[in-house]
């Protein structure tokens, strides 16, 4: 069964409980607060030699936009 989770804005703790609040009971639905800060840590000033990693598996264009625009963003995740 897939799960439904709501990614909420740090900055909207009003929204944040307000859901957990509205699916409490629902035990398919998970409200969270977003984690990660404006500032990316990766970020360095000095490059380096090679990229060990591959494509940022965090990137999620999509959901960052929403979350900027409108405070939170749904993601559905299969089992």
């Amino acid at each position: 069964m897939d799960r439904l989770i709501f990614i909420v804005r740090a900055d909207r703790a009003d929204l944040y409980e307000a859901l957990r609040a509205a699916f409490a009971r629902e035990h398919e639905v998970e409200v969270v607060l977003e984690r990660r800060s404006a500032v990316n840590r990766r970020q360095h000033t000095l490059p380096h030699p090679t990229e060990r990693r591959g494509v940022d598996r965090r990137a999620r264009p999509a959901v960052d936009a929403e979350l900027r625009e409108r405070g939170w963003s749904l993601v559905r995740r299969s089992s």
